[in-house]
C-alpha cells in the first residue's frame, strides 16, 4: 500500500566550486509507503512512514500515531487513511 504526492520546490543550482548560477523549479514525484506498525492493546498505534523520490531507494520519514479499530480491518488502510488526511498530505492519492 502507498499513495503518492507531487512537489513543486525552488531548487539552487550552483556550480562544483560552490557559486550560485540561479534557481529552477523542479517537479518531485514522492511515493509514500508505511514500512512498520507498532500496535498496543488499548487500541494505539504508531505507523513509520517511508518515502522515495523520483523511484529512488525508499528511505523512513517519520512515524505517526494514531487509532485503530481490529473490527474495521487492516490496520495499514485504517492507518495510511488517517495519515494521508493529514495537511502535510493534502492532493495525495492512492498509489
Amino acid at each position: 500500500m502507498s499513495f503518492k504526492l507531487t512537489k513543486n520546490i525552488s531548487a539552487r543550482i550552483s556550480t562544483d566550486d560552490g557559486y550560485s548560477i540561479g534557481s529552477q523549479d523542479v517537479s518531485l514525484s514522492i511515493t509514500y509507503s508505511i514500512i512498520s506498525i507498532t500496535l498496543s492493546d488499548d487500541s494505539n498505534g504508531i505507523a513509520q512512514l517511508g518515502a522515495q523520490i523520483n523511484n529512488g531507494s525508499i528511505f523512513p520519514v517519520s512515524s505517526y500515531p494514531f487509532i485503530y479499530d481490529i473490527s474495521k480491518g487492516s490496520v495499514f488502510e485504517q492507518a495510511q487513511s488517517i495519515i494521508m488526511a493529514l495537511t502535510e498530505f493534502g492532493g495525495s492519492s492512492v498509489d
